[in-house]
């Protein structure tokens, strides 16, 4: 939930929403997606990665589709410059 207290106000959603109430809208229901598919990962972790991938598809999935919003969208809105630096191929 670090993104969501991120994201939430008095966090990034106060600036976005001046800029746009339709895009902060939907980072919120992006990141409310992301957390409630985190959550409906089956515990222990290290067990539902080999035995509930579904799950971890659709939890990668959700957060992905946020990742996207953010790194277009948002980070335009904020006047920020999204600078490549992560090396995992997407």
């Amino acid at each position: 939930q670090t993104i969501e207290a991120l994201y939430r106000e008095p966090g990034f959603s106060s600036r976005i929403h001046s800029k746009s109430v339709t895009l902060d809208d939907r980072c919120i229901t992006q990141v409310d997606a992301c957390i409630t598919a985190v959550e409906a990962i089956p515990r222990p972790f290290v067990d539902a990665v080999t035995n509930a991938t579904p799950a971890i598809q659709a939890a990668y999935d959700a957060c992905k589709i946020y990742k996207g919003t953010w790194n277009t969208d948002a980070t335009s809105a904020l006047g920020a410059t999204l600078r490549p630096s992560d090396n995992d191929g997407d």
